[in-house]
Parts: C-alpha cells; sequence; structure tokens
C-alpha cells in the first residue's frame, strides 16, 4: 500500500486516527452546536428591514437564511415549498448581497404571522395596525407612502 493510498484510507475513515480524547472533543462540540441551535430558534424579525429595496418575502427568507437555518427550516416556518424558498432566497442575494445590519433597538414582529398563505407585506401591515400603530406610522415605519399602506391594509 502506497503512502498515498494510506493517508486516504485514514481520511475516509476519521475514528481510526483520534484518540479517544478527541472523540470525546468532537462529540462534546457537535453536542454544544444542537444546543446552540435549539436556544437561538429564531422567532422574530426586526420591522426596519422590510423598509428597504427587497419585497417581504425575501426580508423574510434572507433575515431567515443568515440566521443560519436551512432552506428545510424556513419553508417549515413560513408554510412556504423549499424550493420557493430556494428561489426566493437567490433573487433576495441578487438586490442585496451584503448581509442585514441587526441592532437591538429594532421594533420586532413574531415570523409566526407569515406562516399563513396571505401575502407578507399585507401581512406585516395588518400585524401592525392591529398592535395599535396608525397607517401612518406603518408607512414611515416600512418607508412607503401613506397610499400604498391603506389600499393594502383595507384589501
Amino acid at each position: 500500500m502506497t503512502i498515498l493510498e494510506e493517508k486516504s484510507n485514514k481520511i475516509s475513515n476519521p475514528p481510526n486516527f483520534l484518540s479517544s480524547n478527541d472523540k470525546d472533543l468532537l462529540a462534546h462540540i457537535e453536542q454544544s452546536i444542537q444546543e446552540y441551535k435549539k436556544e437561538k430558534q429564531i422567532t422574530q424579525i426586526p420591522v426596519r428591514l422590510f423598509s428597504g429595496k427587497l419585497a417581504a418575502s425575501e426580508v423574510i427568507i434572507k433575515y431567515l437564511k443568515e440566521s443560519g437555518l436551512s432552506y428545510a427550516e424556513i419553508s417549515r416556518i413560513i408554510n412556504r415549498d423549499q424550493r420557493t424558498v430556494w428561489t426566493t432566497y437567490s433573487k433576495a442575494i441578487k438586490k442585496q448581497k451584503e448581509p442585514f445590519n441587526v441592532k437591538n433597538d429594532d421594533s420586532l414582529v413574531d415570523i409566526a404571522i407569515f406562516s399563513t398563505k396571505n401575502k407578507p407585506l399585507q401581512t406585516l401591515i395588518k400585524h401592525l395596525i392591529a398592535k395599535g400603530y396608525s397607517k401612518k406610522q406603518v408607512a414611515s415605519m416600512l418607508d412607503r407612502s401613506y397610499k400604498n399602506i391603506w389600499m393594502i391594509a383595507n384589501e
């Protein structure tokens, strides 16, 4: 067996070259990563993100993807097909390559409201109005015209 074949065999079968301490450490790291993912459940999204050039669905999907969720997890959360999620994310990163800049003082909205099959922007506007914001405040928050907000809210 050549040296190249030996190294290839070791790489393809990593447990053979890891000590028991290394295996324990690796198992601990994997467990920590899983616990971190469970703790870091993304349940809210900053309203300010919807004021940019992206469509509401693109904002939601891009934010969730940047938060480390897979396409399957995102599709489950927002009740959309995985292929739609992938396509929407692809369009979003073409429009806005840089990641979102989230601040701690941003107003937040629950992501669960977007799990219905309704239009995301309409859902957001109606939710904000139901929380007590005026249409004028919503228009300012989303950087949209008052007429646009009024029309969407009254659909």
